[in-house]
């Protein structure tokens, strides 16, 4: 009998190559010896569940790599002591991220809602690694996959957002540089809009990634491929490859001259801006986000004008909700408005509570990013005719509502392959506490703010409230913690309005002729300066 040592070496060995001959003969000797059922210790068990989730994704086989996730899962108790919970639901993920590549790989396969079930599957358990990691432990790596799966479920700013992340701890991360330009590429064809400034972004990170040797060879070569056609695209352009539009000294310049509160915008990725995903300067400092693209400001379509109407509006309340999370955690040398004259006399309870203007700031903050998701759902529900305007729509249960008869919503929905609307259900999931989402906890605090009595208390205050509280303990969530949730929940209000807006342009484009209506011609409404 071979010794379960050599097996392993062997996938090992035929993983390292590329030999799907050996990794064949290396899987049936792994299912005629160590059959499942098979009883292994726990650190041969990592070690064979992990191999045949590899070998499975470089065969394009479903079995091996489900039986990979199912060996992590029965024996999640006896392996999270020796290699921790982050460990293992980063492998969950791998399984998950492979066999969604497989089901895409079909001919049948549609990109849709139902279409990227295990790419959300592959999203939870990265993040779920991702907030069980502590800094010094955080791997590039890990930073990467969840930023594929964002990437591959429609959620391109999302997904930038991570790759810089990953690039900031590892800048010559091969893997981390080469989905960033794919990513980008994907942004291009999403938005249906590019700049010269985007072509050189995406030509930077491709370049990097071809000369990484840390990359496997066939993704060296599409880097490659696209870098050259990026580079012919440049040079049409009349820009050299190696010249980015804004040199090094001209970006530092200009990033020197934000205002503090637009670089805390830029460095908090918080800039309603096409711009911002990828540049920071003085253009990325306008939140000039619209359904109209860029370069043309002509849609076609009877909805168009009330989708940019609505548009406006969440994009009024986003402003109106950063500005307010800015004044309550902005530095004190940062010029902040005069609360004085406006603040009320509160009675001293004893209770370590935060309360006056400044904690309302956050509270109004947090609130106004769920109305903003809130009309995301009507205008979805408006775009493609899903609701009466008497029925009540929330972003995070109107995609599939209890009953049968909306059972046809999730059909219509699921006609629908657009990234925007994809990206926008990957976020509804995030927020939903039925699916164990990953944001459900904004969603709760939301609750108790609107309906219960939720202190925010000093981040210095006990965790024991006073003694004349009697019954159940009031909930409460120190000041700290609201800040940092009310930036979250900025976030994830931001990637909405992108998403949305990306959404309905496509739609706009896709509209038959015949039912496109007059051409609408759209100018921009000049508020403030720079």
């Amino acid at each position: 009998m071979v010794s379960f040592e050599q097996i392993a070496d062997t996938l090992d060995m035929a993983l390292d190559r590329g030999d799907q001959e050996a990794l064949r003969r290396a899987l049936a000797a792994v299912d005629s010896q160590y059959p499942p059922g098979t009883d292994l210790p726990p650190a041969e068990t990592a070690r064979l569940a992990g191999l045949l989730i590899d070998a499975g994704a470089a065969l394009q086989l479903p079995a091996p790599i489900q039986r990979g996730q199912s060996l992590f899962e029965k024996e999640w108790n006896r392996l999270k002591p020796i290699y921790g919970e982050a460990q293992l639901h980063y492998n969950l993920g791998n399984g998950h991220q492979a066999l969604y590549e497989i089901e895409r790989s079909r001919p049948s396969w549609r990109f849709n809602l139902e279409g990227v079930e295990s790419c959300f599957k592959a999203k939870s358990s990265y993040w779920r690694a991702l907030a069980r990691v502590h800094p010094p432990e955080l791997t590039p790596r890990l930073l990467t996959n969840l930023a594929n799966a964002l990437d591959s479920s429609g959620r391109v700013v999302d997904a930038l957002h991570y790759y810089d992340n990953a690039l900031s701890i590892s800048p010559q991360f091969g893997m981390a540089s080469c989905n960033r330009g794919q990513a980008l590429l994907n942004l291009n064809q999403i938005s249906g809009t590019y700049s010269v400034k985007l072509l050189y972004e995406i030509y930077k990170s491709l370049d990097v990634a071809k000369k990484s040797e840390s990359l496997d060879p066939c993704a060296r070569k599409l880097s490659e491929m696209h870098a050259t056609k990026i580079a012919e695209l440049l040079r049409e352009h009349g820009y050299d490859k190696h010249e980015d539009p804004h040199s090094v000294l001209q970006n530092q310049q200009e990033v020197s001259s934000h205002d503090s509160y637009w670089l805390w915008c830029l460095e908090h990725s918080l800039v309603l801006s096409e711009h911002a995903l990828y540049c920071r300067c003085v253009g990325a400092r306008r939140d000039d986000l619209s359904i109209l693209t860029p370069g043309d400001a002509k849609l076609s379509g009877a909805m168009v004008p009330k989708m940019e109407l609505l548009l406006n509006r969440m994009k009024s309340e986003y402003c109106l909700s950063r500005a307010l999370l800015y004044q309550s955690v902005a530095p004190e040398r940062t010029p902040q408005w005069d609360l004085a004259p406006f603040e009320g006399t509160f009675t001293e309870l004893l209770d370590d509570e935060e309360v006056g203007i400044e904690t309302e700031f956050l509270r109004t903050s947090f609130r106004l990013c769920f109305g903003i998701l809130d009309r995301i759902a009507r205008g979805i529900c408006d775009l493609f005719k899903l609701a009466g305007q008497q029925e009540n729509v929330y972003f995070h249960t109107f995609w599939r509502p209890t009953g049968k008869a909306n059972d046809q919503r999730w059909v219509a929905l699921n006609q629908i392959s657009n990234a925007g609307l994809v990206a926008l259900y990957g976020l509804a999931r995030d927020m939903s506490e039925q699916k164990d989402g990953e944001w459900s906890n904004l969603r709760r605090y939301r609750n108790l703010f609107e309906h219960s009595l939720c202190l925010v208390r000093k981040d210095t205050a006990p965790e024991d409230l006073p003694p004349w509280f009697d019954g159940e303990p009031l909930p409460s969530v120190s000041r700290r913690q609201m800040r940092a949730d009310a930036a979250d929940m900025l976030r994830f209000a931001r990637a909405a309005i992108f998403y949305f807006a990306l959404l309905v342009r496509a739609e706009s484009l896709d509209v038959e002729n015949e039912v496109r209506g007059h051409t609408i011609t759209f100018q921009k409404k000049p508020v403030g300066k720079d």
